[in-house]
């Protein structure tokens, strides 16, 4: 087996449906990943809630069981009882169980027999995959009752699936009032995490707090701060904090109790929707000092009109030194700003040191001209050269002329997204060369580009295009993904991706240096298309997680 026909067989393992097809045929599984195919199935929609932006898969993770009470599903085929579930684990080739190392769990309590089956089958799933050594857990659809029925049977579900073998433990809740019903029952939590498992070197628990629940966020931190105590390594703590739904007075003791984390790998992300007049000198104190705290990342949200005012006050910018992410709102909305108050903003852009991922977002229709002077431009421009990622979304400023001022004003940049507003779905005043200077980009990510082709930099590795062009239907390169029952392209479907290029829309047109296309319905007839350079891209995609339209980390 050559080098590209191992690489391709690993990432074949990992997709549901080629491997349901291929259990026992290697070859036939090799041959489906080098055709591309694999790059057609539907992407999971669940999804961490990590303010950090990934998704926690790793390189060698399979999708291992799906239970709600609609269906159950084990490496992506259905099953009634546990025999059938246990049938198909046995049917899995040795040469296919020594690539998996995480056992990823998609658990919904509307399963009755969710305990029993998960003991049974995820007993027998471990004494088959050797090399499992990371277990994964989703949890969904809690209620009042079903979450007395976990709780009581928490330690017995664990001591079966962390086994001596099992390094690391992952839970993942995706709701504020499913976090609220476990945060009731902590104490449950606890004594697993604090008990007879000191070969878990590992616990990661990703939760999603209620913004104006104190009392939360206060159970939260008291069960991590405990934890990290017993354990070598502990998961980012996220707080979607918000100026208008909490107590600055109130938030700061948490931090002040975290001051000093006894387990150096503590990190919290600090999520804060910014407004100036809701700030008081003593509170604008108490968000400084927070910002200090080197396990403290923080994101900020703030209106384009305060960003320009708070940057003209020196006593208030030095809160944003430690500022990963800014998201800038109505960015169009320009406001008269003599030379001297520019000077004053551009200087203070400087203390933005930790800056690695911008956001500029506008719905406005506002008229912007094209002038590589503007206001705008220029304050864009004098942004640290540390970022990596830059959004704009539904903007109506012309950006066409800036490609070369964006590539020096960014030489760092990874990441680069150009949602142009909804009533412009075209490129048209955009040169081919446009993304060229941008030496270092990895992923570009653009809505529809219709005629428009463009040359791309040779760094690149993933091309996302929102395409709405075949919306209507009736181009000959459509696909009916809404008549598959399981949202993926069927061969007879395959075959008419050759038409794509006849097209009068170009999205669908494969260009060097990609290799392989992946097409995902993201609303009814509207299509994303999905370029990547090589298959292994296609696990960094994954982790490409937009959280409410931003873009939060860079997975590379």
């Amino acid at each position: 087996m050559d080098e590209v026909q191992h690489e391709c067989r690993i990432i074949a393992l990992k997709q549901p449906h080629i491997f349901a097809a291929c259990v026992n045929n290697l070859s036939l599984m090799t041959k489906m990943a080098e055709t591309s195919i694999l790059n057609y199935n539907r992407v999971s929609s669940l999804k961490s809630t990590t303010l950090d932006g990934t998704i926690p898969y790793q390189a060698k993770t399979l999708f291992i069981m799906q239970s709600n009470y609609h269906r159950r599903e084990i490496l992506g085929r259905s099953f009634e009882h546990k025999e059938e579930a246990i049938k198909i684990i046995n049917e899995t080739s040795e040469e296919s169980r020594d690539h998996v190392n995480t056992l990823w769990l998609s658990l919904s309590f509307e399963d009755i027999n969710l305990v029993e089956y998960v003991q049974e089958i995820g007993k027998h799933f471990l004494q088959k995959f050797i090399n499992v050594n990371h277990i994964e857990i989703i949890l969904s659809n809690y209620t009042d009752q079903n979450m007395i029925k976990f709780v009581l049977n928490f330690d017995r579900l664990m001591d079966v699936l962390v086994t001596k073998r099992i390094k690391k433990v992952s839970i993942i809740i995706d709701s504020e009032m499913e976090t609220q019903l476990l945060l009731n029952n902590f104490e449950e939590w606890e004594i697993f995490f604090l008990g007879s498992k000191p070969h878990v070197k590992e616990v990661n628990i990703n939760i999603k707090i209620l913004y104006d629940n104190f009392d939360s966020q206060k159970k939260m931190v008291k069960l991590f701060y405990r934890i990290q105590s017993k354990i070598f390594k502990l998961t980012k703590i996220s707080f979607y904090a918000n100026i208008f739904c909490f107590d600055l007075n109130e938030i700061y003791p948490l931090f002040e109790f975290m001051r000093k984390p006894s387990n150096p790998n503590v990190q919290v992300r600090l999520s804060v929707d910014f407004e100036s007049e809701m700030l008081s000198p003593l509170k604008m104190y108490k968000l400084e000092e927070i910002t200090k705290y080197n396990y403290v990342k923080t994101d900020y949200e703030i209106d384009y009109r305060d960003f320009l005012k708070n940057f003209e006050k020196k006593s208030i910018y030095s809160c944003f030194a430690n500022l990963n992410v800014l998201a800038i709102r109505n960015v169009e909305d320009v406001t008269d700003i003599d030379n001297w108050q520019l000077e004053n903003i551009l200087f203070s852009l400087r203390y933005l040191k930790s800056l690695k991922t911008l956001i500029c977002e506008s719905e406005m229709d506002s008229e912007i001209t094209n002038d590589p002077e503007s206001l705008t431009m220029k304050i864009l421009c004098a942004l640290p050269k540390t970022v990596n990622s830059l959004i704009f979304t539904s903007l109506s400023i012309d950006l066409s002329t800036f490609g070369n001022s964006l590539a020096l004003a960014f030489p760092n940049l990874v990441h680069l997204r150009l949602k142009l507003k909804k009533n412009d779905q075209s490129f048209e005043s955009y040169d081919e060369n446009y993304f060229l200077p941008f030496s270092k980009l990895q992923i570009l990510q653009l809505s529809c580009r219709y005629k428009t082709n463009f040359k791309y930099p040779d760094s690149l590795r993933i091309l996302e295009i929102n395409c709405c062009a075949r919306k209507y239907g009736i181009n000959p390169g459509e696909i009916g993904i809404l008549e598959n029952d399981n949202n993926s392209i069927k061969l007879k479907e395959l075959k008419l991706l050759r038409h794509f290029s006849d097209t009068e829309c170009k999205c669908g047109l494969i260009q060097n240096p990609f290799k392989h296309l992946k097409i995902k319905e993201k609303f009814p007839k509207r299509f994303k298309f999905i370029y990547l350079a090589s298959v292994m891209d296609w696990e960094v995609y994954k982790k490409l997680y937009i959280l409410d339209d931003y873009q939060w980390g860079i997975p590379y």
